[in-house]
């Protein structure tokens, strides 16, 4: 059961690889599919070190074999994060309409309950002002020192163009051709993460009898706790 919750997880790359081309297409890049296919699942094993990492390593390496500027691949990728969270919350929709007498319970106890035997504890206030002001005034002489070295005008040119590029490939998703397929795709990525969790379930006995909507749950309440610590350690169990 375990093996086919890997290939439904592979599956879900090369949808990934291929929906990522097609967006790549309206401004003018067609990088091949194996660079392309390689490139995310270096995100996908970056992001358990540090989120977000793999997002930058994934643009850096399709920048590199296949020409494709950082800040175009951003961009894309940017509207695939929106497209991503627009399918997670329309899948939190089904699931609250599916077990709402289970969520809601859950977290009425949690949140009402529970809140009523615990005081809040105050932060301390070197953490509430000290390390918010630390971290302005880093920024703020940093920016003086990358100012005083290169110029505000060099800078600004250049923000203005990457800027430029981050937005074309914002928008490429207006110009797709490919429409249909891009949706289909969509739709098979997270059927895919789906069934991960439900073929899982079938691997334990204490779990067969699980049905899809509890392998909705544990998708959308995981994919919440693999934002919130690298690759979900200890967060992601503790959700499930």
């Amino acid at each position: 059961w375990l093996f086919f919750a890997l290939l439904f997880g592979f599956a879900s790359n090369f949808a990934r690889t291929q929906r990522w081309r097609l967006m790549l297409k309206p401004i003018g890049y067609y990088p091949g599919f194996w660079n392309t296919f390689f490139s995310i699942n270096v995100m996908f094993f970056a992001n358990l070190f540090i989120p977000r990492l793999g997002e930058v390593s994934r643009c850096g390496i399709l920048a590199k074999y296949e020409g494709v500027p950082v800040e175009k691949s951003i961009g894309t990728m940017v509207v695939e994060r929106i497209l991503d969270l627009m399918c997670i919350l329309i899948l939190l929709g089904i699931l609250l309409i599916g077990e709402y007498d289970k969520i809601s319970g859950l977290l009425f106890d949690t949140f009402f309950f529970n809140a009523t035997t615990t005081a809040p504890v105050e932060s301390h206030w070197l953490i509430k002002y000290g390390i918010p002001l630390i971290l302005i005034i880093a920024v703020s002489l940093f920016s003086i020192i990358i100012i005083r070295k290169h110029g505000f005008t060099h800078l600004k040119n250049n923000f203005v163009h990457r800027f430029k590029g981050l937005m074309e490939g914002v928008i490429s998703i207006k110009y797709m051709k490919d429409f249909k397929q891009f949706i289909f795709l969509t739709i098979f990525i997270w059927a895919c993460y789906l069934m991960m969790s439900y073929v899982s379930f079938q691997a334990l006995s204490e779990t067969s009898d699980l049905g899809i909507l509890s392998a909705l749950g544990c998708l959308i309440f995981g994919g919440f706790a693999m934002v919130a610590t690298p690759g979900g350690i200890g967060a992601y169990p503790l959700a499930v």
